[in-house]
């Protein structure tokens, strides 16, 4: 969710309800927003964004974690916030912070949240990790996620196709879009300056190798039991976001991926893990 477009106990009392029907499953994804034109049809101004990321954040965990609140900020003005029905989860459902910098990192660091990192891992998972550590706590407490989609597929030939990760830095770049569903991406980015930090350090992680991969990942079921456990390895990523349809999949092969993954991917990880 774009936190900045949200009221926060709206919000709030949205999710409550959503962890009660789901019986304390349901998790939050708080991301900030960048393109231009989304804030422009919002009626918000960007430069808006961290402050109002940041009053939300507060504002969600004093509502589900105390029986009543007062909140003085520079966009809200709260008085007697009571928040109904009470979450299922203790503390309410867990906080998953989006971050493609060293900012969003710090924030997540800062609001204990889960990290959701994107980009090069020198401007957000170190810095994540290093913003724990200052205050006092275990990386390992938390949990890190990456939306990737995982493709099992037994020809050799389409595994060799993969592109490892660099997609969207490429899109960054300037470069050619390479399927269909990374057409709004290349909209979105073309909206921010040349010298945006969040497209830079897309291109800087490319060029060093040092980007958290995040494009299709195909291969044998073994293949893709081993990159998930890689990941863990080397990045510290305890959760993967796979998307049914990467855009490059014929449709009529979306179920049949998603039966493989289920039955020779996830039985598998449950036993490693």
């Amino acid at each position: 969710m774009l936190l900045p477009f949200a009221h926060p106990v709206r919000l709030a009392e949205d999710l409550a309800v959503l962890d009660n029907l789901s019986n304390g499953r349901m998790m939050v994804g708080a991301g900030m927003g960048y393109v231009p034109s989304e804030f422009a049809a919002m009626g918000i101004p960007r430069g808006q964004r961290r402050q109002r990321m940041d009053e939300t954040l507060e504002i969600l965990r004093r509502a589900f974690t105390e029986e009543q609140f007062d909140f003085h900020g520079t966009h809200f003005e709260l008085q007697r916030v009571r928040v109904r029905p009470r979450p299922v989860q203790p503390g309410g459902p867990p906080v998953w912070v989006a971050a493609m910098g060293e900012p969003g990192a710090r924030r997540a660091a800062r609001f204990d949240a889960h990290l959701l990192p994107q980009g090069d891992r020198r401007a957000v998972l170190d810095p994540w990790r290093a913003a724990l550590a200052d205050r006092g706590r275990d990386a390992a407490d938390f949990r890190v996620g990456i939306a990737r989609p995982f493709v099992v597929n037994d020809d050799p030939a389409a595994a060799a196709a993969s592109s490892n990760g660099v997609a969207l830095a490429k899109v960054a770049a300037g470069g050619p879009v390479p399927h269909e569903s990374m057409r709004v991406y290349e909209g979105w980015l073309k909206e921010l300056a040349p010298a945006d930090r969040m497209k830079t350090q897309l291109i800087e992680g490319n060029q060093d190798g040092t980007l958290i991969p995040q494009d299709a990942f195909v291969g044998s079921a073994a293949a893709c039991i081993a990159e998930a456990l890689r990941m863990n390895d080397e990045y510290g990523i305890t959760d993967i976001i796979v998307p049914g349809y990467t855009g490059a999949q014929p449709v009529e092969a979306v179920d049949a991926n998603l039966v493989r993954l289920a039955n020779e991917v996830l039985s598998a990880l449950r036993v490693a893990g």
